[in-house]
C-alpha cells in the first residue's frame, strides 16, 4: 500500500510542475490584422513575410518551450493579452529580454 502511495507521488509530480502548454495563436489572422492596421493588407509579399516570421518564432519557441522560465511565460502572455497581441515573434521577443533581464539581474552591483 504505502509503496502505490509513493509511486503514485512520483507520477503525480512532475505534472504539477508541468510547463503551461504554448498558446494557440492563429498567425493568419494576426498579420492580416496587423498589415492592416497600417494599409497594407492586400500586400502578399508582407503577409509572407509576417507568416514566415511567425513560423520562426513558434518553431524556436516550440523547441525550447520546456525550458523556459514558466514567470517570464506568465509575464509575456499577460503583457501580450493587455495589448490584444497574439504574436509568436513578439512573445518570443518578450521571453527573450526577460531572460537577459533576469541574468542581469542577478549580477547586478549596485555601486555608490
Amino acid at each position: 500500500m504505502r509503496f502505490m502511495m509513493v509511486a503514485a507521488l512520483a507520477v503525480a509530480a512532475p505534472v504539477a510542475m508541468a510547463q503551461p502548454a504554448m498558446p494557440d495563436f492563429d498567425p493568419a489572422a494576426f498579420c492580416r490584422r496587423s498589415l492592416a492596421s497600417i494599409g497594407h493588407g492586400e500586400s502578399q509579399f508582407l503577409l509572407n513575410g509576417c507568416l514566415m516570421q511567425e513560423q520562426a518564432a513558434y518553431d524556436g519557441l516550440k523547441a525550447r518551450w520546456p525550458s523556459i522560465p514558466e514567470s517570464a511565460v506568465r509575464q509575456c502572455e499577460r503583457s501580450l493579452r493587455s495589448i490584444g497581441i497574439s504574436s509568436y515573434a513578439l512573445l518570443q521577443g518578450c521571453i527573450q529580454q526577460e531572460e537577459a533581464a533576469r541574468q542581469q539581474n542577478q549580477q547586478f552591483q549596485f555601486r555608490r
